[in-house]
């Protein structure tokens, strides 16, 4: 019977399933990216409190890690990676989640509320590799300040200005 053991959702699973070895009141720290799939199964093993060091998954799933009991399932010093699109409020409710980084691979919101989550992006939401796309019309201004925020590709579904402008950006 171990009472703690702190490793990677792999070998945390090869130990449960090894007959000779209980984890049942176990402290489980997990230490590589973990899904909502890995954290529902480890929270499985044991009595004791699971801590996710990382996690990596879309945000519906990220939401319903952080709706398990923390006494049962802790994500609250996880480095966070949100798989798919965030809106302003997904990436606020996330960051929420978490004392540490939030990385977002893909936004995708309105202008002004992009703007948002470049302007809180710091040590704790980045969003700088993410794909970005803006749902509302939007400038050759307003363009190049999305570009300039990430290292991604930037969609956009609604653009006016001068043709002139619009040519810089091959639209």
């Amino acid at each position: 019977t171990l009472t703690s053991i702190t490793d990677t959702v792999l070998n945390v699973t090869e130990v449960e399933n090894n007959t000779n070895i209980s984890l049942d009141n176990s402290a489980i720290t997990v230490t590589d990216a973990a899904t909502l799939n890995d954290a529902t199964a480890i929270n499985g093993f044991t009595e004791g409190q699971v801590t996710l060091n990382v996690v990596q998954d879309t945000v519906s799933n990220i939401t319903s890690i952080d709706l398990i009991d923390s006494n049962e399932v802790s994500m609250a010093a996880a480095a966070v990676t949100v798989t798919d699109a965030a809106s302003l409020a997904n990436a606020t409710a996330i960051n929420g989640f978490t004392n540490a980084q939030v990385t977002l691979n893909s936004v995708q919101d309105s202008y002004s509320n992009l703007v948002s989550i470049i302007e809180s992006s710091n040590t704790e939401l980045d969003m700088s590799n993410a794909h970005v796309r803006v749902t509302d019309k939007v400038d050759f201004v307003k363009v190049n300040q999305l570009i300039a925020n990430t290292s991604k590709l930037v969609t956009v579904d609604n653009i006016s200005d001068e043709k002139a402008l619009l040519a810089v950006i091959n639209i």
